[in-house]
């Protein structure tokens, strides 16, 4: 699980890049480009959709540079699950001892590629999935808390209410009426809070709670570590 999530927070990076660089080159698109998606317009019947032909070039920018960016940053779709794997051409740690070494890596690029032209929305709402599904294994095997369950309908509502959700709900109800609030990061692992903050004088930092306490679907609570930072 670990595994497959690091994948698609690199693609899901990646995939933000690529976004963004496709906006702008779809704002002001270069000669060679224009002449590119002709492909497109080649054969095509003169009733189609002018919006369709657009969106078919909107998705071929996507896909060119995803794969440029894939290819730019070593992003080998074979190689970015491993923990000790590392970005870019630079500082391989081995050599290529065969030909297919090379392709190998090169068509991984191509490939992961191809997913970024997918868009960021894509793999935001993967990764949530999965982080959603890897915190369900984790109160699934809580011993403890599965036992204090004696109805279906409790059960439902443990498996329903995922724990980072109920916890960033309670964080937004109680952070966000404080003046000097901006936002809130929330870290599921240690169950920390890094709050930001305007600029505080000491007496209302002192004033802050240093963390709350927030009750969960299965009748436990935990409490939530608040760090501050003001700038």
């Amino acid at each position: 699980m670990d595994a497959i999530i690091q994948v698609v927070f690199v693609l899901l990076i990646l995939s933000l890049i690529t976004e963004r660089i496709t906006n702008l080159v779809k704002v002001r698109p270069t000669s060679w480009f224009k002449s590119f998606c002709m492909i497109f317009k080649y054969g095509s019947k003169e009733t189609e959709d002018p919006g369709e032909l657009k969106m078919r070039e909107v998705q071929l920018m996507a896909l060119i540079i995803g794969m440029i960016i894939a290819l730019a940053t070593r992003a080998s779709i074979f190689q970015i699950h491993d923990p000790t794997f590392k970005l870019g051409w630079a500082d391989l740690g081995y050599k290529y001892h065969f030909f297919w070494d090379g392709v190998y890596d090169i068509f991984g690029c191509l490939l992961a590629g191809v997913f970024l032209s997918l868009g960021s929305k894509f793999f935001h709402d993967l990764l949530d999935l999965l982080l959603q599904a890897k915190n369900l294994k984790r109160k699934l095997n809580d011993r403890e808390s599965v036992e204090n369950l004696h109805t279906i309908e409790e059960f439902d509502k443990y498996i329903a209410e995922v724990e980072p959700v109920i916890v960033e709900a309670e964080l937004t109800k109680y952070l966000s009426p404080m003046p000097n609030f901006k936002h809130f990061e929330y870290s599921d692992d240690d169950r920390t809070a890094d709050v930001y903050m305007n600029p505080l004088t000491e007496d209302e930092y002192k004033a802050l709670k240093k963390s709350i306490n927030v009750k969960l679907a299965n009748k436990q609570s935990v409490d939530i570590e608040l760090n501050y930072i003001a700038f």
